[in-house]
């Protein structure tokens, strides 16, 4: 007797088991068609973001083609007096079949249109990364490149546009002795000189210091950096067009120039300061 009472409860509980997925399938079908269609085949998400969507409904999918294939099993074992449940539990498990097969059909199909439009992106993503990184590299050559390189082919240009302020009286610094620094300060005056700029010793006040060099005159010990152009207040209305000039000039020929505040420890008023110091 007990064994025939626990071979029915099992009867019960698989007969139990096979109907409710039967009736929770035909009610949820239309939610899940809608779900699917809405949030799955969407172009407005990125191709990685799809490709994550499609992966979490094709587990959705296997595991649902998993439960229809277990309630067929137990249809086919236990509803062999059951005409009418056994008809229906089949149709509701070959319908979890078909449906997770379907979504399967589907995701491996966005799956692949997915990852190209992926691999695309990537390459996109990859070319524009090459950009940079070689901009970034042509950049870090020109600023290695000395600037005697930059002024060396341009000198006579550059000293063809400042003669017109032949006789401009004028007198140099560096920020400290630097071989770059050197090189492009003697070229500068060099092209002043062909110009007919007259050079001057800088003339250090008491406690500054000065430079000395060979076959040009003194220079003078300034902070500075790129080239720097400064004007004595008092002779600000005089100079400043020539100045601009020599700027312009400078910046057409490929060097970093510019007027900044008057700070030169020199008592040279009357001339214009030309300050070198390191690239920047």
């Amino acid at each position: 007797m007990t064994s025939i009472a626990t071979s029915g409860s099992v009867l019960s509980f698989a007969q139990t088991l096979a109907a409710w997925p039967m009736i929770a399938i035909f009610a949820i079908l239309p939610r899940i068609r809608d779900q699917f269609m809405s949030n799955v085949n969407t172009t407005q998400k990125s191709p990685h973001d799809r490709l994550e969507t499609y992966e979490k409904w094709s587990a959705g999918a296997t595991l649902g083609i998993l439960i229809g294939i277990i309630i067929e099993i137990i249809v086919l074992s236990y509803y062999d007096y059951h005409p009418d449940r056994k008809f229906w539990s089949s149709i509701a498990a070959n319908v979890l079949i078909g449906l997770g097969l379907l979504i399967e059909f589907f995701c491996i199909r966005w799956t692949i249109i997915a990852s190209r439009e992926a691999e695309d992106e990537n390459r996109g993503k990859l070319a524009a990364a090459l950009d940079r990184a070689s901009a970034a590299e042509q950049e870090l050559l020109e600023f290695r490149k000395t600037r005697r390189h930059v002024i060396g082919p341009n000198k006579t240009q550059l000293a063809d546009r400042l003669r017109p302020f032949a006789g401009t009286e004028f007198d140099t610094a560096m920020s400290h002795f630097e071989r770059e620094i050197g090189d492009i300060l003697w070229d500068i005056e060099e092209a002043l000189h062909v110009a007919g700029w007259r050079q001057i010793d800088w003339s250090p006040l008491p406690g500054a210091s000065a430079i000395q060099r060979t076959s040009r005159p003194l220079a003078g010990s300034a902070l500075a950096q790129n080239v720097e152009i400064e004007l004595h207040p008092g002779h600000q209305a005089a100079l400043k067009p020539v100045a601009e000039a020599l700027i312009e000039g400078l910046k057409s020929v490929g060097i970093d120039a510019g007027e900044v505040p008057y700070t030169s420890a020199t008592g040279n008023h009357h001339a214009i300061h030309v300050l070198v110091g390191p690239k920047r």
